[in-house]
This record gives structure tokens, sequence and C-alpha cells, in this order.
């Protein structure tokens, strides 16, 4: 695992059109600095993520697709290595152009494209928590309001309301809202009940206790950096931060330490795979996240000196 040798060009855009505005989402991809063979591997298994999201749930889900699952999948041990006799070239969903996918895979991607739907679900439903809910929010309901309904059909085949999920999610996220000690014990219910969701989600019972501390530290990560990123613009708006309550000389230390902390512990936890460009596809990430972490310290520090 690299967590050092970051460099600016290793960010890359994640800017995300459906998701704009959303906490959490995006943090786990890879940079910029992969092998040829490697970004096309990662390319195959991201297009055909896509292509499941499209074939399931309509063509507008394609835009929510999200690239925390594909991380969770190849750190799990969930993602194979990409079998070259299974791709095939297909349109884009997208653009017109042909990419390469995996066919014969929905054990694979299917899962995934759920995933994906349900991190988006997450995240709306803390902004509404917030009752961020202006004009884009309710665009955006009008706009994938059949995918997520569709989304809530299937779920109810495996024995899950969406209606029931969301006060489970809700209640957990008020919990945040709470005095503790410190933030991680503020995001502790959040964390345990969405990585426990995540873990039972896919079918990995062999591994079922390393996936779902996968899960649990990737959470940890991605709110503990985007907490720190927003810490100001929450404060000028009256956001709530989970930071918030923690405040002083050492915030930005506090949140690199518990960052690192499960950043270890997740690459303790995965996948030793032998799969060369899996490996470098995961290092990448890693360093990914190191960057993020690094950019969201630099804007923190801006903010106190301007303040």
């Amino acid at each position: 695992m690299q967590l050092t040798g970051y460099a600016p060009s290793d960010i890359i855009s994640t800017t995300d059109p459906a998701a704009e505005g959303d906490k959490m989402l995006g943090y786990f991809r890879p940079g910029t600095s992969l092998s040829a063979e490697s970004k096309r591997q990662y390319r195959i298994i991201y297009c055909s993520l896509c292509h499941s999201l499209r074939n399931t749930y309509g063509r507008r889900a394609a835009l929510l697709l999200q690239n925390d699952p594909l991380f969770f999948a190849l750190q799990s041990g969930f993602m194979r290595p990409v079998d070259e006799e299974k791709v095939v070239k297909k349109r884009c969903v997208m653009q017109p152009k042909k990419v390469e996918i995996l066919v014969s895979s929905p054990e694979v991607f299917e899962p995934l494209a759920d995933l994906s739907l349900l991190s988006v679900l997450f995240a709306r439903w803390d902004n509404e928590l917030d009752e961020r809910r202006g004009v884009k929010s309710r665009l955006f309901d009008t706009l994938y309001r059949r995918v997520f309904t569709k989304l809530g059909a299937k779920l109810l085949l495996r024995g899950v309301s969406l209606d029931g999920l969301k006060r489970k999610c809700m209640k957990n996220l008020e919990l945040e809202r709470k005095g503790a000690s410190s933030p991680l014990e503020r995001l502790e219910g959040f964390v345990r009940f969405t990585s426990k969701l995540i873990a039972e989600f896919l079918p990995l019972a062999e591994k079922g206790e390393r996936s779902l501390e996968i899960a649990r530290e990737m959470l940890k990560v991605m709110y503990l950096i985007d907490a720190l990123e927003d810490y100001h613009s929450d404060r000028r708006h009256d956001d709530f931060n989970v930071l918030f309550g923690h405040e002083g000389s050492n915030l930005a230390e506090y949140v690199e330490s518990g960052v690192y902390s499960s950043l270890e512990a997740i690459s303790l936890r995965g996948k030793f795979s032998t799969d060369r460009c899996h490996t470098e596809i995961i290092d990448s990430t890693f360093s990914f996240v190191v960057g993020r972490l690094a950019l969201a310290r630099e804007k923190y520090n801006k903010g106190v000196k301007d303040a």
C-alpha cells in the first residue's frame, strides 16, 4: 500500500453531475498514474457497471455510477481479474463510441449497481436531514423517481423495504447530531449500520468479517475527509458537520490520523491479489485518497487563515 508519493497530477476530476453536493461519494477511485493495461482493465469494469445500471434501472441510472463500490469489490476479493474471453465491445451508454465490457457476469455487477444507487440514496437522506431541499434536490427527485422506484421493487424481492431502510438510516444519522466525546464516536451508529448492509448485500459469506471491516473503514475515510473539506462552508451555511465540537489546533491532525488508521486497516483486511493490474489499481486508489486528504487539509488551513 502506498500512502506517500502523492503528486497533484494524480488528482482527477471527481465531479458527478448527478451527485453534486452529496457527501461521501467518489473518494475511492484510481488516479491518473496507471499503466495502459491497468487503465484498460479499470475502464472495462467501470463500463460494465455502467451497462449493468442501464440494463437494470434505465439510461438515467448510469449517471449515478459510483467508483467506491468498485474499490470495495476489488479490495474485498469480490471482483475477480478480468476474463478476456468475456470481454466484448458494446456501444457506450453515454457517448457515441464503443467500449469494452464484461458479459455473463451479472452476479458481480448487479449487486454493485444496487450499491451505487444505495450510496447515492444515503447521501441524499443525509442532505434531507440537514433540510437541504432546494431546486436542485427537487429536480433530482423528479429525474430519478423511476430509477429508485425500480430499486425499491427489487429490494422488496429480498425482503428489504426502502422506506424501512430510510427510517433506519435517518435514525443513525440523527445520532451524529447528538453530543459525543469524539467525531468517530458520533459516526459509529451510521458506519455500523451502513457497513453491515454493504457487507450483507454482496455474496461474500466466507469473507463476511473482512468485507464488513473494509466497508466500515471506507465509510470513516469518506466521512472524515468530506467533513474537513466542507468545514468552513458548513460553518457559513449553518449546516451540520461531524467535526463541530472538536475544534482546536489539532483538528486537521485528528482527521489525518483517523484517515491513515482506516487506510491501514483497509489494506490489512484486503485481498492480497496476485493480479498485477488489480494491485496497481488498488495502490493508485490509496494514493488518490491521500491526495484528497491533502487537498482537504489545505482547504481547511486556508479557511483558518482567512477567518
